[in-house]
């Protein structure tokens, strides 16, 4: 896990924005979101690039309310294979 810090002069206060990529290798099983999620509150990440989440969707894109999170990804392929997506912290998630 990757993990950068960014000074944003346009939020509030001069807020500093913690930004991380991480590849999951899964989140087909049950409790796995959970867990991702409960990670990122405990290093109080704002945003996080997921990658190989597996989920396959219908739609290109979909968003889930999760727990302090929404997460907006893309489908994998046919196979399960792959799926990219954007955990995102729900105070800065209205500004997507």
């Amino acid at each position: 896990m990757i993990i950068v810090v960014i000074r944003v002069s346009k939020l509030k206060s001069r807020q500093h924005l913690k930004l991380s990529t991480y590849n999951v290798r899964s989140l087909l099983r049950t409790g796995r979101l959970y867990q991702l999620t409960s990670g990122c509150k405990a290093l109080n990440l704002d945003i996080i690039a997921i990658q190989e989440h597996r989920w396959k969707t219908t739609t290109e894109t979909t968003m889930l309310k999760t727990d302090g999170y929404h997460f907006v990804y893309s489908s994998a392929n046919e196979m399960s294979q792959g799926g990219v997506g954007l955990l995102i912290k729900n105070n800065l998630a209205k500004h997507i």
